[in-house]
């Protein structure tokens, strides 16, 4: 993302404004982004396959239920 925003701070903004929704972040950096993320949202690493959205996924909904 240009300028200071990164994309783990965007969502962390988001989570301040919607605490009910999940927020799924992908990122070819994984350094740091796990501590950074709200505890609405979920990491998975870039390059990612169909299977591994798939299975963050699922792993979202099963926590919602």
């Amino acid at each position: 993302m240009p300028g200071d925003t990164d994309g783990v701070n965007l969502v962390a903004q988001i989570a301040v404004t919607c605490p009910t929704i999940t927020l799924l972040v992908t990122s070819g950096r994984s350094e740091g982004v796990l501590e950074r993320l709200p505890p609405n949202g979920f990491f998975v690493p870039k390059p990612w396959s169909a299977t591994d959205l798939d299975q963050a996924i699922d792993h979202i909904r099963r926590r919602q239920q």
